[in-house]
């Protein structure tokens, strides 16, 4: 064959992590690594931006969701929560400093196409309570952004739910 592909490509979910803090007003967007369905950060990939811009934040992610790898195997050995990409990148001092000033939010391919972006914050309690979103892949920057943010926003409204207790 002169000209097409003898061997199709492999198709695989990619995805991201936005970690968010309001109190620095930034968030940082870690592109993955998809090690056959388990997700690593990728070391020294990790982009900052501010959560005041909902086109910038958005470009971001999309960047990161761009540079997401495949990698079938994985190799964690020797690693220790210090190499962790997302917390050498925020200057926190300590991982359980860096873990209460930022929320987590994961952004993938809701299939292996990658044509809906799914956004998904942690979850929350007993039960893993979370907040969900989606997004056409074919979005603009700040569509992207501004899913992210509301995802973010509603999770620090169920934590804060949370912590107000059953009577909210």
């Amino acid at each position: 064959m002169l000209f097409g592909r003898t061997k199709a490509a492999s198709a695989f979910v990619r995805g991201c992590q936005v970690y968010v803090s309001e109190q620095h007003q930034v968030a940082l967007v870690a592109p993955m690594v998809n090690h056959a369905g388990l997700f690593a950060e990728r070391p020294g990939a990790v982009l900052e931006t501010s959560i005041r811009e909902a086109a910038e934040l958005g470009q971001a992610t999309r960047v990161a969701l761009e540079g997401c790898l495949w990698q079938p195997e994985l190799n964690g050995r020797g690693r220790k929560l210090t190499d962790w990409p997302a917390f050498q990148q925020s200057g926190c001092r300590s991982v359980r400093e860096f873990q209460s000033a930022y929320d987590a939010i994961h952004v993938g391919g809701a299939n292996e196409a990658n044509l809906i972006w799914e956004v998904r914050s942690g979850g929350i309690g007993r039960f893993d309570i979370g907040a969900v979103g989606t997004v056409s892949a074919g979005s603009v920057d700040s569509e992207l952004g501004q899913c992210v943010l509301a995802v973010w926003e509603s999770h620090r409204q169920l934590r804060e739910r949370r912590a107000a207790g059953p009577a909210a």
